[in-house]
């Protein structure tokens, strides 16, 4: 979440940058109230198995990653 913020800050300015700050805010909130629900399930599952769940972020990092736009070419 800080990596999303300061890149957002560094790509974005004005109106822009605000407005993807407040959908980064959004987001943030929703998804905390869709994993407090879930992390019930999962953690019935064994106290091991909410961990997992980090793993999506290795498979994440590099198509993010290739997305992001060079330094400079904005």
């Amino acid at each position: 979440m800080t990596g999303c913020t300061t890149l957002t800050g560094d790509y974005y300015d004005g109106r822009r940058r605000v407005r993807y700050l407040a959908l980064q805010t959004m987001c943030a909130s929703a998804s905390a109230t869709v994993f407090f629900v879930l992390g019930g399930p999962v953690g019935a599952a064994g106290w091991r198995a909410p961990f997992w769940i980090y793993a999506v972020s290795l498979l994440l990092a590099p198509v993010t990653a290739a997305m992001l736009p060079r330094a400079g070419m904005t």
